[in-house]
């Protein structure tokens, strides 16, 4: 019977110590979790007083391209909103590349020349009929 007291007191102070430790960790996640929380809160209420300052994208007025924090937005169309947001000019594809003209008009008569042989190519294949001999 001693030496189960024995034991049971030994468990019982390793409880303790245990008990002791978990203790102290949750005070310095806690206190971690403070300073975060405030730190964050200020990080974003410092960051959202500039959003009073964006222009609203849906006035007919709102630029195209606008420059925020160091930062350029682009105004684009959001299908799933259905209405124009601003986006970062780094997400927004082709932003800010001058894309390529397409419909080269340059030398249509050329084409329109090609066409016509092809098609005549094709017509006296065509009307050719199989057997007969060409003079």
């Amino acid at each position: 019977m001693w030496n189960t007291l024995r034991a049971v007191k030994s468990e019982f102070i390793n409880f303790g110590e245990m008990l002791d430790k978990a203790q102290k960790q949750m005070q310095t996640a806690d206190k971690t979790l403070t300073e975060i929380v405030g730190r964050r809160t200020r990080t974003i209420n410092r960051t959202l007083r500039g959003v009073e300052e964006l222009a609203e994208t849906n006035d007919s007025g709102s630029p195209n391209k606008i420059i925020f924090e160091g930062k350029t937005y682009v105004k684009v169309w959001d299908e799933e909103l259905e209405e124009w947001v601003y986006l970062p000019e780094e997400e927004v594809p082709l932003s800010g590349q001058e894309v390529p003209q397409t419909g080269d008009e340059s030398k249509l008569w050329l084409w329109g020349l090609l066409s016509l042989a092809a098609l005549a190519g094709l017509a006296f294949v065509w009307l050719k009929k199989p057997g007969q001999k060409q003079d």
